[in-house]
């Protein structure tokens, strides 16, 4: 296994002898890419991920279609064979993934005590809420922080599975490359993570009605396609009907966030003319 931000504390785990497929990303080994090894006419049309399932249906749909249509060669059982087992190997090299996949390495993290510091993980990983380190401290991490970076990375890569099939399916939508996300798969992958955390970390005080679409951070999610912000509600989200007042109040509050960001986008610039300073307003495209 290559090194991480455990090997220090957890040193090199012998593998368990009965490793399982649980965990991994390739899910069912008998299925790829949605084809059933040991019979391709039977197809699977799911989805092995996580945080956006329509999204990667809607993938693999492009893709088998490829395949229905002869766009794409289907591959012999032994290559999708040996491409699920080459997948799920390299994904053993992920400790959130390995902890699922092997009970030697599972026992391992659940009876070491981890002591990692905040500086080996990413900032929006760290509890900042609860986080009573001074600014510029070191402190060692919170278990539930060494998880949340884990799974942040593991689920990075998920993306960049998702960008693989949007490749090999022609998909009018790119998110980068297996090898690396572009700036749209970053983005869908801060969405996921912000997601979550809006599931996760309800205020207790409020969590009797609100859900995690009653978030006051709607403005931060932004259509990939127009750049349109989505809006908080007008009301708790348990309490929207579909009636008239509720949908113009909702038509409003868009309207109102479309307005704001129009003049977000126009700003006041100084140029100088000569010798003499003159304020010049410009408005960006």
């Amino acid at each position: 296994m290559t090194d991480n931000i455990l090997t220090s504390s957890l040193g090199e785990v012998e593998f368990s002898s009965n490793v399982r497929w649980y965990g991994t990303y390739v899910s069912y080994p008998q299925v790829y890419n949605c084809l059933l090894i040991n019979n391709p006419n039977m197809i699977f049309l799911r989805h092995n991920h996580n945080d956006y399932p329509i999204l990667g249906v809607d993938a693999y749909a492009h893709l088998v279609v490829r395949y229905l249509i002869g766009e794409i060669p289907i591959p012999t059982s032994e290559e999708m064979t040996s491409a699920n087992q080459k997948q799920a190997l390299y994904e053993m090299q992920f400790p959130y993934a390995r902890y699922y996949m092997d009970s030697n390495y599972r026992h391992a993290w659940d009876n070491t005590t981890l002591v990692i510091p905040v500086s080996a993980v990413d900032s929006d990983c760290i509890d900042h809420d609860n986080d009573t380190a001074e600014i510029g401290e070191e402190r060692a991490l919170k278990s539930s922080e060494i998880w949340e970076a884990l799974k942040g990375e593991y689920e990075k890569y998920d993306f960049r599975i998702i960008a693989h099939i949007m490749q090999q399916a022609n998909y009018p939508l790119s998110i980068g490359t297996y090898e690396a996300l572009n700036e749209t798969g970053e983005t869908l992958y801060d969405y996921g993570y912000q997601t979550y955390y809006d599931r996760a970390h309800v205020n207790p005080d409020d969590s009797s009605w609100r859900t995690f679409r009653d978030t006051q951070k709607a403005h931060k999610y932004r259509s990939l396609y127009t750049g349109t912000p989505a809006v908080c509600l007008p009301k708790r989200w348990i309490d929207i009907n579909e009636s008239k007042e509720d949908v113009l109040e909702l038509i409003r509050l868009r309207q109102q966030q479309q307005q704001q960001d129009k003049n977000d986008e126009t700003t006041t610039t100084t140029k100088f003319v000569g010798q003499q300073q003159q304020p010049i307003a410009t408005t960006s495209q």
